[in-house]
């Protein structure tokens, strides 16, 4: 990696290291917000205004999969950008994605876009299946956790006694 990192920096400047950063940063707003945003509303529809640990675990998964082709349909223009810019040297910005779309969709046609969707949705529907279920998982165990008094506070309030209330008037 570093050598890489040296090669680029000689190459094409210190820029060369955040080639295709402007796209990046969009992809990930726009992705996170609907992928998030997508399972946030489907648990909570699944759920039908009881607690999420009532919805099932294959509903869940389902619902996580779902998301993450929510994610990659669309935002895979926008990586498809990014990538060019990395790998093809373009100089396009954040500002120049839309324009490197149409450009992309003019020379290639629409599909060039989407080139690779397919791998992206095999490999995102079990990882987002089981990046949200280790969340869900330590959610619960978080929640359980805090229940719980911890052996600081049983101490504290063993030390000071019994608490009489006062009133005054």
């Amino acid at each position: 990696v570093a050598h890489c990192a040296k090669d680029s920096v000689r190459v094409g400047g210190i820029r060369s290291l955040f080639k295709g950063h402007g796209p990046n940063t969009l992809r990930e707003t726009i992705g996170n917000a609907l992928w998030f945003g997508y399972y946030e509303g489907a648990m909570t529809y699944a759920a039908g205004g009881r607690a999420r640990s009532t919805v099932s675990p294959f509903t869940a998964c389902a619902i996580a999969g779902t998301s993450g082709i929510v994610y990659w349909t669309f935002t895979m223009p926008i990586d498809t950008v990014k990538t060019r810019i990395q790998v093809d040297g373009h100089v396009w910005g954040a500002s120049q994605t839309l324009p490197s779309m149409f450009q992309i969709v003019r020379h290639e046609g629409c599909g060039a876009l989407y080139r690779g969707y397919r791998a992206t949705i095999y490999r995102t529907v079990p990882a987002s299946a089981i990046l949200f279920s280790t969340y869900e998982a330590f959610t619960r165990q978080w929640r359980a956790y805090e229940a719980i008094p911890s052996v600081l506070t049983l101490a504290s309030q063993q030390a000071d006694g019994p608490r009489e209330a006062s009133c005054t008037a």
